[in-house]
């Protein structure tokens, strides 16, 4: 803590020892769900909304549309 101008300051300083899920007592799987059918198809010059649908479909997406 620090006093300047005559106003007082504080600094957070946090320290993390893990970042994310905490993994130590288990495990985890992450599954995307699966989009559903667009209604109507964006037009070619229409670029895509969103990161997800620049990335376009998984490999289990592609998977199930061939089954």
């Amino acid at each position: 803590m620090w006093e300047k101008d005559g106003q007082t300051h504080e600094r957070l300083v946090l320290e993390a020892d893990t970042v994310g899920h905490d993994l130590n007592r288990g495990t985890s799987a992450f599954r995307r769900p699966p989009r559903l059918a667009p209604t109507e198809s964006p037009e070619p010059d229409e670029p895509p909304e969103d990161e997800v649908d620049a990335a376009g479909l998984s490999v289990e997406e592609r998977a199930a549309e061939a089954a």
